[in-house]
């Protein structure tokens, strides 16, 4: 009597369970973040990843992504966003879908330029957050995701023309001689020697060894002279 007393005690305590029923895991919607490239030049395009996912088990119902992106990021566009329906309004992100089913990730690719007066060394972050509209997510803590990529001004390369003024010079060579007749006779014009000859009237004169002649008409005759 006593074993059986406490046997219904036992049966009375534990939980109905009811034949069919199924103990479920909620929905738990996680959400992660990824910039390309991290370090970007103002007026460079980066691309911003985010990937959406349920961990739980069963659908998510109404779930909406949402990220502010800052003023030094302009030129928002949703280049590939096959399963959410996306939306950017001044510089807001929104992207909506009614049912997210269990164990699916979905990807939204947006990208955005680095305004042209962002500065050396800035830091931009943008933050992206998943809900659920009719639901409380179970886990919070994966629910939003951060991305922060910096601003790098390429430095500039500046060129420098020298001129170089060159002085110009004089080289002074001293004459030579030559033995004529001989005597030492500088090797350049020494003498005159006027003559007229025939139908050549010119000027003689001595040079290298030769007498050279250039008459009226321009004609040059060289010869040595006779001894």
């Amino acid at each position: 009597m006593f074993t059986l007393s406490i046997a219904l005690i036992v049966v009375a305590l534990a939980p109905a369970v009811h034949a069919g029923s199924v103990i479920t895991t909620p929905v738990d919607i996680s959400l992660t973040n990824v910039v390309a490239p991290t370090s970007a030049a103002p007026g460079a395009t980066v691309t911003y990843t985010f990937s959406v996912g349920n961990n739980g088990e069963g659908s998510a119902s109404n779930v909406r992504i949402d990220a502010a992106f800052p003023s030094n990021l302009d030129t928002i566009t949703v280049t590939n966003s096959p399963v959410y329906a996306c939306l950017v309004s001044s510089g807001d992100l929104v992207c909506t879908l009614a049912t997210h089913p269990e164990g699916v990730t979905a990807t939204i690719e947006v990208t955005a330029r680095v305004v042209p007066a962002a500065s050396d060394g800035q830091v931009i972050s943008l933050t992206g957050t998943a809900s659920m509209l009719a639901t409380t997510d179970p886990n919070p803590a994966n629910n939003s995701a951060s991305a922060s990529l910096t601003v790098a001004v390429p430095a500039t390369t500046t060129s420098t023309t020298t001129t170089t003024t060159l002085a110009p010079t004089t080289t002074s060579l001293a004459p030579t001689t030559t033995a004529v007749d001989g005597g030492a006779q500088p090797a350049t014009t020494v003498a005159s020697i006027p003559e007229t000859g025939g139908s050549t009237t010119g000027t003689w004169a001595l040079a290298a060894g030769l007498l050279i002649a250039v008459g009226a008409g321009g004609v040059m005759l060289a010869r040595r002279p006779t001894r």
